[in-house]
């Protein structure tokens, strides 16, 4: 289980991936590309920030104006994959990391898989680390 009390935190400097099905899913609301997304520096497409926080995201709501709609990233979210260290585990700046159970990653790790995959990232399977509390 994952207890989320939508504190925004995570949609404060986003720097939350797309991937093809949710372009797709977002430009069928009638949002054109370059306004929520950019391309970063390792030539990923990357939500947009307006007032460092997410383009979507509304601060005096503390809601996402397209949440059933939002990125396969953010429906996972806390759930992490750090390419360096091919370890999927737990995002620690999430204020509610510590209600994250080991079912509800277990339940969350063929999205991130199939996410990975979508983006074009090669996980090594064999040596993937999956764990519930991860330091950095």
């Amino acid at each position: 289980m994952f207890k989320c009390i939508r504190c925004g935190k995570c949609c404060v400097k986003t720097q939350m991936v797309l991937g093809p099905t949710d372009i797709l899913r977002i430009t069928k609301l009638g949002y054109k590309l370059k306004e929520f997304s950019v391309i970063s520096k390792d030539g990923l497409l990357r939500l947009k920030n307006i007032n460092d926080h997410c383009v979507f995201y509304n601060p005096n709501t503390r809601k996402c104006n397209i949440y059933r709609w939002r990125p396969k990233g953010c429906r996972i979210y806390p759930i992490v994959y750090f390419i360096e260290d091919n370890i999927i585990t737990v995002d620690n700046e999430c204020t509610m990391a510590h209600t994250v159970s080991e079912e509800y990653l277990i339940q969350v790790l063929p999205e991130m898989i199939y996410l990975l995959g979508e983006l074009g990232i090669e996980v090594d399977l064999s040596g993937l680390r999956v764990l519930l509390r991860h330091r950095r």
